[in-house]
């Protein structure tokens, strides 16, 4: 009986969507990048004890291709007399590198560069002190290498 009646639209139906927030972390380290390389990339290791760290885990991955039994390798110019031409020892570098590590921070290197877990869940690593202690550490023991 009267006149229409328009309401006013509430604010929040025309203020514009808010854009999502991003969490950088995840684009800057990935969930399958290894902790060394994570703590790399926020400079919490130096370059040589990268390449170092590198270097000994890839040493690490081929010793583990080596099976226990001897490996040969034959001549390929087909000599009669020496059939074989000795025995590959795959598993030397990574020995040498590994003996390279003092041993007091052998614990740390292979925690994080062996067996890629992060030093959060090392023993005894329960606040921001202790983890920087224990980042010492692991770059002390991977100069040892480099």
């Amino acid at each position: 009986m009267g006149r229409p009646v328009t309401l006013p639209t509430p604010p929040w139906e025309d203020a514009p969507p808010k854009p999502k927030k991003k969490n950088r972390s995840i684009d800057r380290f990935p969930r399958g990048m290894p902790w060394l390389e994570r703590y790399w990339g926020r400079k919490l290791l130096t370059d040589t004890q990268f390449h170092a760290a590198c270097k000994l885990r890839k040493a690490y991955w081929q010793s583990l291709g080596a099976s226990t039994l001897p490996t040969y390798r034959e001549r390929v110019d087909g000599g009669q007399s020496e059939g074989i031409e000795g025995r590959l020892d795959q598993g030397a570098l990574y020995r040498e590198l590994s003996r390279a590590v003092p041993p007091e921070y052998w614990p740390y290197v292979r925690h994080v560069v062996i067996e890629d877990r992060s030093l959060w869940s090392f023993q005894g690593c329960s606040g921001g002190a202790n983890m920087k202690r224990y980042l010492k550490r692991l770059g002390l023991g991977l100069e040892g290498v480099g």
